[in-house]
């Protein structure tokens, strides 16, 4: 429960959660759907990272673990040094996100077109926004990363879809 309320509830949103609490309850969390887990980062775990970070990360493992069809991996990356900059992948056979969970992520899906799959997503993105991160969102065969910038940032992990659905032209102007 405890996952849950820091991931998608009020508790995620001040600045008081450590990286090993967030290293633990993503472990946790992924143990009990069968996928394996790695977590790094530049700093220790008794570290409290920027307001957001925690909360953003979490939900975002939450939505990767969904597109792992056959268990994989889920690893987690956190670089003080970049001022929080935190990527999560999704490594494993078959993983893959739809464009409608990019379109959600990115802000370009409008509020009637959110479903079940995507509402995590729009999440995601709000949160981001409250806490001046920036998700982008990159895909290949196997793998699906989402990288959590910091605003103002530029970054090099653009999906190729991102043009296609309209996206590009936002992403850049907000850099």
């Amino acid at each position: 429960m405890s996952y849950f309320r820091l991931a998608f509830g009020g508790g995620g949103n001040g600045d008081g959660h450590r990286l090993g609490t967030v290293r633990r309850l993503a472990e946790d969390y992924l143990s009990s759907r069968k996928i394996d887990f790695k977590f790094t980062t530049d700093s220790d775990d008794y570290v409290s990272p920027a307001a957001g970070v925690a909360k953003t990360v979490l939900a975002t493992v939450f939505m990767l673990a969904d597109t792992l069809p056959r268990s994989g991996r889920i690893e987690v990356e956190i670089n003080a040094a970049a001022g929080w900059l935190a990527t999560v992948s999704a490594i494993g056979s078959g993983a893959a996100i739809e464009d409608a969970g990019i379109a959600s992520l990115l802000g370009t899906a409008s509020s009637s077109s959110l479903t079940t799959n995507t509402v995590i997503g729009a999440m995601i993105r709000e949160s981001a926004t409250q806490f001046a991160l920036t998700p982008e969102t990159h895909a290949e065969t196997d793998l699906v990363t989402v990288t959590l910038r910091p605003a103002g940032q530029l970054g090099d992990t653009l999906h190729p879809k991102h043009a296609e659905l309209g996206c590009l032209d936002r992403a850049v102007e907000r850099r």
